[in-house]
């Protein structure tokens, strides 16, 4: 018999927040003379009574990450509610409230995430002096090192 098959379809997309920073008040000369970085995140919930899985995508695009105070030019989060069907027995929730899934389904809605941010970021900055900074492309293996905890032992999401 055939291990039972989560079935899950996309609820909602929510924008929770975003803000576009005009270049005349920040302290930066010209934009081009910048190396332009974005900073990614992820939060992950689960409401167990109802099956809807929630991941929120974190982006800011920034310059001069690697100091203290970098400069935040535009960024947004955005949040995806999934409905999972017949979840008991394969995401299961610890007694700390973590929800374990598998790595590949997670991996999964990180990448759709993702790839839906890069569209409402091109909404968000069409017309401005940021329309044409877009949203790399990531391979799934950043997704899968980000589920990994700092030492490298196993632990649940």
């Amino acid at each position: 018999m055939s291990a039972p098959a989560l079935q899950y379809s996309l609820q909602s997309i929510k924008k929770l927040t975003s803000y576009l920073n005009s270049l005349d008040t920040l302290p930066i000369k010209s934009l081009e003379e910048e190396v332009i970085g974005v900073r990614k995140g992820f939060q992950f919930g689960f409401d167990n009574t109802k099956g809807i899985f929630t991941v929120r995508v974190l982006t800011d695009f920034l310059c001069r990450a690697e100091t203290s105070d970098p400069v935040k030019l535009f960024g947004v989060t955005i949040q995806f509610d999934y409905l999972f069907k017949d979840y008991e027995g394969i995401v299961n929730q610890t007694e700390e409230h973590q929800v374990n899934l598998p790595d590949d389904l997670l991996i999964t809605l990180m990448s759709v995430g993702f790839s839906t941010a890069r569209g409402i970021l091109v909404a968000l900055t069409a017309g401005t002096d940021y329309q044409n900074i877009l949203l790399p492309l990531v391979n799934i293996q950043e997704f899968k090192t980000m589920l990994k905890p700092p030492d490298g032992k196993s632990e649940s999401k």
